[in-house]
């Protein structure tokens, strides 16, 4: 698209002050506009920056600019809220901006570009050897897809490659296999799901990686694909059938472990007597499917769990801090962030924040804490 197309969205905000605020929570929502307490860096404040740019009135080479687009952390809440009957499509002008700006060669910021470098060059985020790509698996029964398989493992940047999450795909092969569920990896043959290329405005390499993945997996014909990264899953799902038609079902882990633990396939043994705490990952609710129920319905499946709401949960979460990358080119920022959402956490006396399988969500609350961005607390995947 250009952003001529979205002149409508971008004449259409009365700045009525929706997109600041989550009506159940009275709580800010929007972390960019919360960072600096100006409307420039609000929803409202952006869609003008837009209307500017449309109009000829700013320079795309303006740096200021090109920044506070990139500051947006495109967590989808002023989507959310934006009001229906102006029903601005926000999130999607933000990323038509990025777009243009790398069209035009004015970015992103240098520190995300390496981010596209490597995508283009190796195909994941962190610009390792693809034949790397399964060394998280060492010592598990993983097994590269082959026809037949009715489920694909897709991994992810983070988890194959992120020592810090990659324990998440192990804990995911453990619970497949336990199932007895027909399935395999992707393997040399996954590339990154475009997550990265989206939100920093390169369009062609994000459908170039998407191509490459959906055409793999169609030769091999699974019914279902499970992603255990909020990330993957939402782009999977709202992204990917713009670029082809998908003839597989997207399910997040949560998704597919409530399944299956309602067909008896596994069941839960035991009891854990704690108190815990929710983060809804961007990605995962509004920014893709709107799962909000499955994390919580496996969690109240665990005899002696309780959960304990934060005040901003389902489609009024607070963002962990690295949406849109922030976390490479912004990373106090970002971090931050995640720490508003950790205090926000700990103040419902919880003793875990469990955070719904996105190791995006996870490996930046853990760099927030160790950087002291908030005091105690654990938090763990489901």
């Amino acid at each position: 698209m250009t952003l001529e197309e979205f002149r409508r969205d971008i004449y259409a905000c009365i700045h009525c002050g929706e997109c600041k605020v989550g009506p159940r929570s009275q709580m800010p929502i929007c972390p960019s506009g919360e960072r600096t307490g100006y409307n420039t860096t609000y929803a409202c404040g952006f869609i003008d920056l837009a209307r500017s740019l449309l109009e000829g009135k700013a320079e795309w080479s303006d740096s200021g600019i090109r920044n506070a687009i990139y500051s947006c952390m495109a967590c989808g809440a002023c989507l959310e809220r934006c009001n229906p009957q102006v029903g601005i499509r926000t999130s999607d002008v933000f990323r038509e901006l990025k777009a243009e700006f790398v069209r035009r060669e004015q970015g992103p910021p240098i520190a995300s570009a390496q981010v596209l470098e490597s995508l283009a060059k190796v195909g994941n985020f962190f610009g390792q050897p693809r034949h790397e790509i399964l060394q998280w698996a060492d010592g598990l029964q993983v097994s590269e897809v082959r026809p037949g398989n009715e489920v694909v493992f897709f991994v992810g940047c983070y988890e194959a490659f992120d020592p810090q999450t990659s324990f998440i795909a192990r804990a995911v092969t453990n619970l497949l296999n336990k199932a007895k569920v027909n399935w395999g990896v992707l393997g040399k043959a996954e590339v990154c799901c475009g997550y990265p290329a989206l939100e920093l405005g390169d369009e062609k390499l994000f459908r170039r990686l998407v191509r490459e993945n959906i055409e793999k997996i169609h030769t091999i014909g699974p019914r279902i694909v499970v992603v255990a990264c909020a990330c993957c899953y939402g782009i999977m799902v709202k992204d990917w059938p713009q670029v082809l038609p998908l003839k597989f079902e997207v399910l997040h882990i949560s998704q597919f472990a409530l399944d299956l633990v309602r067909e008896g396939r596994l069941k839960i043994r035991g009891k854990l007597d704690e108190r815990v705490t929710l983060h809804d990952p961007c990605h995962l609710g509004r920014r893709g499917g709107r799962v909000y129920d499955a994390p919580r319905d496996l969690l109240q499946a665990i005899p002696g769990v309780k959960l304990e709401e934060m005040p901003r949960n389902r489609d009024e979460s607070w963002c962990c801090g690295a949406g849109g990358c922030m976390n490479i080119h912004s990373s106090d920022y970002a971090q931050a962030t995640a720490g508003e959402r950790l205090r926000e956490a700990a103040r419902t006396e919880a003793e875990t924040l469990v955070v719904p399988s996105c190791p995006i969500c996870h490996s930046n609350f853990r760099s927030s804490v160790a950087a002291g961005g908030a005091e105690g607390g654990t938090e763990g995947p489901l």
